[in-house]
């Protein structure tokens, strides 16, 4: 039987771990995720050319304040935290099971 919030925790540790432990990943994998979110808002939008240019200067050039560095920093904490705590196996569970 698990723990009872064994998998909170963890989640938890994870997001602390990867701040601290390895912040640049966090910081890149963040990057990423949000010059993918503002390409996906401008190509909805109908602007295929400012996708491409609002993806490349999200995704390429330096932070030009301490505000993009944390939110960055904290939305790839928070989504990679996010995954591992949805794709770690159960035990019990019927995944755990082969169903």
């Amino acid at each position: 039987m698990a723990k009872p919030f064994g998998y909170e925790r963890g989640m938890v540790n994870y997001f602390t771990g990867s701040l601290t432990g390895n912040p640049i990943a966090m910081y890149i994998y963040g990057a990423g995720l949000l010059a993918l979110w503002n390409a996906y808002v401008e190509t909805v939008g109908g602007s295929f050319i400012m996708a491409t240019v609002d993806y490349l200067v999200t995704k390429y050039l330096p932070p030009t304040s301490v505000e993009q560095i944390v939110v960055q920093l904290m939305l790839g904490a928070v989504v990679a935290s996010v995954k591992w705590y949805a794709f770690t196996p159960r035990r019990g569970s019927r995944a755990s099971r082969g169903f």
